[in-house]
């Protein structure tokens, strides 16, 4: 799990960043499932996805 400093690093927008904040609290499986498949459909409408999966590669590599 990434630390809040390191997913604030992100270049998320706004809902992406909001959502996946919420995902971190929800501890029931079922409502987890839904958001997961919610952050899914902001990723999916997004034009280049790249800019986050470089950063969390940099990450990981730290």
């Amino acid at each position: 799990m990434l630390r809040d400093a390191d997913l604030q690093s992100l270049p998320l927008d706004e809902h992406l960043l909001e959502a996946v904040v919420e995902a971190r609290q929800i501890k029931s499986h079922g409502a987890l499932r839904r958001q997961k498949q919610y952050i899914g459909k902001l990723m999916g409408a997004l034009e280049d996805a790249e800019p986050i999966r470089a950063a969390l590669e940099k990450l990981r590599r730290q």
